[in-house]
């Protein structure tokens, strides 16, 4: 019979020492000293679960893959009904608004430089700096509007209309 500690399981199995020692913990160690040994024999198989057959229960294994099944099938009923969206739509739409916003943006100094050369004051300038940034902004906006007014149409086509229960 040879007992070994903790730290010698760690080093000859990789294991953690946490690992180790919450499956050693139903066995009682030998204490000598501040040591705290476990036989070898007893230790190694319940670190490597020796003895224990993996049965596999056929009802668990088919009520997992029924639940998965249904997981699937919730995931397509809800993509038809246009509940979610693709990845790939959103990085185009996305990709289209900033784009707009981009050059909308990029196009200010050009619209703004033959206005502003001809104002005198600053406070002129502030005025029809800012106007137009908010024009600019407002434009965004009416961009999401319309996004968001197409995608409900979009819906209402994918589902249709239900008869009223008389």
């Amino acid at each position: 019979m040879s007992l070994e500690s903790i730290n010698w399981y760690v080093e000859k199995t990789g294991k953690t020492h946490r690992t180790i020692k919450k499956k050693l913990e139903c066995l009682e160690p030998i204490v000598e000293g501040r040591s705290h040994l476990y036989e070898t024999r007893e230790a190694l198989n319940l670190l490597y679960d020796a003895g224990q057959r993996s049965t596999l229960d056929l009802s668990h294994e088919r009520a997992r893959l029924a639940k998965h099944q249904a997981d699937k099938v919730e995931l397509e009923v809800r993509a038809l009904r246009r509940e979610f969206i693709s990845i790939d739509e959103v990085v185009e739409e996305m990709s289209n608004i900033l784009t707009v916003a981009r050059s909308t943006l990029l196009g200010l100094p050009y619209r703004l430089t033959p206005i502003l050369t001809y104002l005198d004051q600053e406070k002129e300038v502030h005025a029809e700096l800012e106007k137009s940034i908010h024009d600019a902004l407002s434009e965004l906006a009416g961009l999401r509007k319309y996004e968001e007014e197409l995608h409900e149409q979009q819906t209402r086509q994918a589902t249709p209309d239900e008869e009223p229960d008389c």
